[in-house]
């Protein structure tokens, strides 16, 4: 049971696991969305079922199933249906196959250790998991997507090239990790070698794809953008176009006591010809029920005996209208051909397919003496093709319109157009489709609903049957126009990605190589690291340290991070610097082109004042046509006036909203007095600073002066919509990377922030400059999003490559450290094992003959010593058996030698604290019994008595054996002998001299004091020559050495240990 909850945990986790990175690797699919450039998914398959067998893989068919369902949905329907669950799980079971197939070849393979510890181990994983397994699923998951009609027959092999890619990278570079990450026999700091170089370097490659990539987008995007503001602009003169008809139209009526039918259609005919998207035109006059029978009977005398005033009762059903105070009928229209039905319907009147919507938005036009348009409606003429009407008010000519009680008194009716939606947009439309856009249209109703206007990828450019989505890739622009106070939302999209944004193999071309790339370092730091960990190891045995390999390396790593980030913080200044340079040009073209268009815009106005002065004026129709040109040529200027000698103004164009304008004095105050003054003494221009007009904008107004034969005949005045004027001038994505602030003497003539602070903590300009004799400020911040745009991505590149340049560094470091110093343990090994051989050989030569010597004398004397007891001789018996004893005492010092020459080379003891003084004197109380001891004179100068971090039993066995020399070598032939022992500190080392005044060491023996078995006083005392053999090995396990010092009298053996080291 509890096995069975564990399998079950794993196969949860294997699940959730494969669907986490498989979602992660659908990020950079390719369409249709299921193949990916790398799958790291597959190499989690694969390390799954080789750590814990084939038991967790249906873990992987559960996580590819889940991962694949919200794409096969996607994909193949507007939601999830059985279609989509079927594909996605065959893919699922390919992928669990694979996952299968793959844990099969590698556990079958010969020679893989799953510690992945060399080049074959790794190898073989590649080859067997990644290259020759992947083929499953490349087959099957492309297969299924071609029998599901998501793929055609040239996109199959595409997509099983670039599955089989994906798939094998993902095993190549995640697999190796991932089997070594779940390995218990595998020490944590080789997992953190192995995982932290491979997932920078990853990191690395997925990040230089994605910035390029989005670096790219941002640089497509705003070239779509420029090309679909260009369009976006034309739509809105061709919408101002179209709305000029009507106030033609409106000026037509105008210019006529009464207009005939004929007249009308004579009118309206060269419109309709010129402007496909005119469905008709139309003129509604004002009628009031006193003169209802009156006008019916003049309609009818031009030609139309059956008209009548009509109302809509029903869909289909016109009848008579009824008596009420006032109508407008639809009095002419053109062309009449396929409307009769609409001649003398009243437009205000009840309809109950509109309710009060039309009439609302009649007494909006009326009330603000602007064009209003309806809403959609769809045209029974045109096969129920999209359109709208627009209204135009009309007021009666010359009479004041201020105020909206005078535009109702005044009102006279409405000249309106119906217009259609494909042909109104063909011209746009088409130069859309030639920049690669697909245009849709809508009008945004009130609570944000919206009604599609147009969809030019429909047939019929009306909503599609099933909703076309838009691909989150493609380049969009969207903008809000006002059509006639409704609000349009123009939206263009990218119709062909391929053709826009071209294939971009070069990035894939980075992702791929940059994942390869990891792969293969992957593979070198896991072999790497197992070579590493495994000379750690063997160092350790050998009694060697890796902490100082490692404090080295990471300390060569650091420098070399430092360095890197240094090289960082420079090329982001250099960048920044660079940035600021581009910027800086940016502003000054800027305000070079706005000097260039003010100037140029009132140089027009200039023009038009000279050909007026060179005529001695200009008549009235002349000037407005002239007046209208120069309106049509130049978007923002609005209004063009004539002002006389007296200042005031007499001619307006278009005069339609600018009644009040006439008769207006423009010396409104003492300062304009002044400007205006002066500008006709120098006949030299003069502006206004910006005016909030009662039209609603903030103008410019600009004076010329006329001089006709040096005489001051008034001003040519312009209006222009600073907003309009100076947002033609800058595009659109510098209003979007900049605040912006253009001022006149503090006061704004343009601003799209509310306050402007200058700061050094990012790209600000400022600059003076004069328009005339007008003093302008301008003032500029760049947004973050202009550093986002300019921002290379490589500096990022440099930093991380840096990052594992350092790591990289740090581990050849510590491997190369690790090995020179294995390297030099073998060789102390092999000359250590050298000299034990070369000692081994003279040891058991010595011990044979030392241990064979006593025991063959003492059978000898034995054998005399039966011979005299058998002859009685008592004292040749007593004299044979002393013998025996003394050689087999001997034997036994050897036996007891050589035991403590074993002890001495294998025992392992503890460091600890010792006594000095206390392990002399009880080595002094050993030797008591020796003979002649008492009559040595022992001194103790001790100036270090305690000695930190010893090994007791090796100090131990060097004073005794000293002392014990000592003792054993006097000179008998002194009359005083003695001993000295004193200890005392030298730079970082204690030293301690063991000094006597007995028979020394002779000279000739001197270079043979601690080899084995080297007697030099035989006569004095036999030892076993392994005391001093003994103490040189002792000095050297205390971590220090032992020298002998000659003396002309005696000797002095010097014992030198590290102060406090073990």
């Amino acid at each position: 049971m509890k096995k069975t909850i564990i399998t079950l945990s794993q196969i949860i986790i294997l699940a959730v696991t494969y669907f986490i990175m498989a979602r992660l690797a659908l990020l950079l699919a390719i369409p249709p969305g299921f193949a990916a450039p790398v799958w790291p998914a597959a190499g989690l398959a694969l390390a799954g079922g080789l750590v814990f067998g084939y038991r967790v893989l249906p873990g992987v068919f559960l996580g590819s199933m889940a991962a694949n369902i919200y794409v096969a949905a996607d994909t193949l329907s507007a939601g999830f249906d059985a279609k989509a669950l079927l594909v996605a799980a065959c893919i699922a079971l390919g992928a669990a196959l694979q996952a299968v197939f793959g844990t099969f070849l590698v556990k079958h393979a010969s020679g893989i250790s799953m510690q992945l510890s060399n080049i074959a181990s790794v190898g073989k994983l590649m080859i067997y998991g990644g290259a020759i397994a992947c083929v499953v699923n490349a087959v099957i998951g492309p297969f299924m997507l071609y029998v599901s009609g998501v793929l055609s027959s040239s996109e199959l092999v595409m997509n099983m090239c670039v599955w089989w890619g994906g798939d094998v990278i993902g095993v190549l570079l995640f697999a190796p990790m991932f089997v070594v990450l779940a390995n218990r026999y595998v020490s944590a700091l080789r997992k953190i070698l192995v995982v932290v170089p491979v997932m920078l370097f990853t990191a690395v490659a997925i990040f230089a794809f994605t910035t390029s990539k989005n670096t790219q987008k941002a640089l497509h995007q705003n070239t779509f953008e420029k090309k679909a503001g260009i369009i976006a602009v034309e739509l809105e003169k061709e919408i101002e176009v179209y709305k000029s008809v009507l106030t033609a139209a409106q000026q037509f009526i105008n210019s006529s006591e009464e207009v005939t039918s004929k007249e009308f259609e004579f009118f309206a005919a060269e419109f309709i010809w010129d402007y496909p998207g005119i469905r008709s035109i139309q003129w509604g006059k004002k009628v009031y029920q006193k003169n209802r029978d009156e006008y019916e009977r003049n309609i009818r005398a031009q030609g139309f005996p059956d008209f009548v005033i009509k109302d809509r009762i029903d869909a289909g059903i016109i009848e008579p209208a009824d008596a009420r105070d006032v109508y407008f009928p639809i009095t002419y229209l053109y062309p009449l051909a396929g409307n009769e039905a609409a001649h003398g319907f009243d437009v205000y009147g009840p309809d109950i397919l509109t309710s009060d919507l039309r009439r609302a938005i009649l007494d909006k036009a009326r009330d603000m003496g602007q064009a209003m348009a309806t809403r959609r409606i769809s045209l029974v003429q045109d096969e129920g093709t999209y359109g709208l009407v627009i209204y135009n008010p009309v007021y009666a000519h010359g009479r004041d319109t201020g105020s909206v009680a005078a535009r109702r008194k005044h009102h006279i009716g409405y000249t309106s157009g119906v217009f259609t939606m494909p042909s109104m947009l063909t011209n746009i439309a088409h130069k859309a489709w030639q920049d690669n856009m697909d245009m849709i249209l809508h009008n945004v109703l009130e609570g944000q609903d919206k009604e599609l206007l147009y969809d030019s990828r429909t047939p019929d450019y009306k909503e599609p049957v099933t909703p076309i989505k838009i691909s989150d890739t493609a380049a969009q622009f969207r903008v809000e126009i006002d059509m006639a106070g409704q609000k349009w939302v123009l939206t263009l999209v990218e119709r062909n990605q391929a053709a826009g944004q071209g294939q971009n193999w070069y990035l894939w071309i980075v992702l791929v190589g940059g994942l390869m790339c990891s792969a293969v370092l992957g593979g070198f730091v896991i072999i790497l690291s197992a070579n590493t960990e495994r000379m750690g190891k063997e160092i350790r045995k050998e009694g060697g340290t890796v902490t100082k390999a490692a404090v080295v390396s990471l300390v060569i790593a650091g420098i070399s991070f430092v360095f890197s980030f240094a090289v960082w913080v420079e090329y982001n200044k250099q960048e920044s610097r660079l940035i600021n340079q581009i910027a800086q040009e940016e502003m000054a073209n800027t305000t070079s082109n706005i000097i260039e268009n003010v100037t140029t815009a009132v140089m027009a106005l200039e023009r038009m004042a000279a050909r007026w002065v060179a005529r001695g004026g200009t008549p009235f129709k002349e000037w407005e046509i002239d007046a209208q040109s120069l309106i049509d040529d130049y978007t923002a200027l609005t209004t063009v006036e004539w002002a006389d000698k007296s200042y005031h103004i007499k001619w307006v164009e278009p005069l339609a909203g600018n009644e009040k304008a006439v008769g207006l004095n423009i010396v409104f105050n003492e300062e304009r007095q002044k400007a205006l003054e002066g500008a006709a003494e120098r006949d030299q221009p003069t502006l206004t600073p910006p005016i909030d007009l009662v039209q609603g904008y903030r103008g410019l107004i600009a004076y010329v002066p006329l001089m006709v034969n040096e005489t001051f005949d008034g001003f040519i005045v312009g209006i222009y919509d600073l907003q309009a004027f100076l947002t033609n001038i800058m595009p659109h994505h510098l209003r979007e990377s900049f605040d912006i602030r253009i001022t006149d003497q503090k006061k704004d003539v343009y601003s799209n922030i509310e306050t402007m602070e200058m700061s050094d903590s990012a790209f600000t300009y400022k600059t003076e400059f004069k328009i005339f004799d007008r003093d302008w400020t301008f003032m500029a911040r760049a947004k973050p999003v202009y550093f986002d745009k300019h921002k290379s991505s490589y500096s990022y590149f440099s930093l991380l490559g840096g990052a594992l340049l350092s790591i990289l560094i740090g581990i050849s470091v510590y491997t190369v450290i690790i090995s020179y110093r294995r390297n030099i343990l073998l060789q102390q090994s092999e000359h250590a094992l050298q000299e034990a051989n070369e000692e081994l050989e003279e040891f058991a030569y010595r011990t044979s003959h030392d241990l064979r010597s006593p025991v063959v004398s003492s059978l000898a004397l034995s054998r005399m010593l039966e011979k005299h007891i058998a002859d009685n001789n008592a004292e040749k018996a007593e004299e044979c058996l002393h013998m025996i004893v003394n050689g087999l005492s001997r034997l036994q010092d050897l036996i007891e030698d050589i035991l403590s020459l074993a002890k001495t080379k294998n025992e392992k003891e503890s460091y600890e604290e010792v006594d000095l003084s206390e392990m002399v004197a009880t080595t002094l109380a050993k030797l008591k019994g020796m003979d002649g001891f008492s009559s040595v004179d022992f001194r103790e100068n001790l100036e270090i008595r305690y000695l930190s971090g010893i090994l007791k039993n090796r100090l131990k066995l060097v004073v005794s054996n000293l002392l014990s020399n000592a003792y054993k070598y006097t000179d008998s032939s002194r009359e005083t002998s003695y001993i000295s022992v004193h200890s005392y500190r030298y730079g970082d080392n204690i030293y301690i001299d063991f000094e006597d005044n007995g028979l020394g060491i002779p000279e000739g023996n001197r270079d043979q004091i601690f080899q084995m078995f080297k007697r030099f006083h035989p006569k004095a005392s036999y030892g076993s020559g392994l005391g001093l053999y003994m103490i040189k090995k002792s000095a050297e396990m205390l971590g220090g050495d032992i020298i002998y010092i000659p003396q002309k009298q005696g000797s002095i053996f010097r014992l030198i240990l590290p102060d406090g080291k073990a």
